[in-house]
C-alpha cells in the first residue's frame, strides 16, 4: 500500500511539473504572436475606415456624459470617427447633454426623436438615428 502512494505521489509531482512546462511554454508563444498582433495594430491612419457608431439613449441622464467621453478618448482618427447618439424623447436633460457635446466636438451629432416615432425602444431609435 505504501508503494501505492510512493508511485502516485511521484506521478503527480511529474505531471505537475509537466502542466506548469506546458503553461510556461504557451504563455511565452502568446507573448510573441502578441509582439506581432501589436505591430499591425500600429498600422498607418490612412488605412483606418470611416466608422458610425450610433447608441440610443432613452432618460440616461446620469450615465450618457460617462458614455460620450469614452467616446471622445477612442484612439481612433476623429476625421473617420461619426458618433451619431440618439435622444430618444428622453424626459429628463439626456438632450442638454448630448447637445453640449455635440457642439464641442464635430464629430458627435445629436439626432432627436419626436412622437409619434419616438419611445419605441432600442431598436427603433436605432432606426431613426441615420436620418
Amino acid at each position: 500500500m505504501a508503494d501505492l502512494f510512493l508511485y502516485l505521489s511521484l506521478f503527480l509531482i511529474w505531471f505537475m511539473l509537466f502542466y506548469h512546462v506546458f503553461l510556461m511554454l504557451g504563455g511565452f508563444l502568446h507573448s510573441i504572436k502578441y509582439e506581432r498582433f501589436k505591430e499591425k495594430l500600429t498600422q498607418s491612419i490612412d488605412e483606418f475606415p470611416k466608422v458610425s457608431i450610433l447608441i440610443p439613449a432613452h432618460n440616461e441622464e446620469i450615465v450618457i456624459e460617462e458614455t460620450i467621453k469614452s467616446m471622445v478618448r477612442l484612439n481612433y482618427p476623429k476625421d473617420k470617427l461619426e458618433v451619431i447618439v440618439i435622444n430618444d424623447n428622453s424626459s429628463d436633460l439626456t438632450g442638454v447633454i448630448i447637445d453640449d457635446y455635440s457642439k464641442q466636438y464635430p464629430f458627435i451629432k445629436a439626432v432627436h426623436t419626436k412622437p409619434p416615432n419616438a419611445g419605441k425602444g432600442k431598436s427603433g431609435a436605432l432606426n431613426q438615428g441615420p436620418s
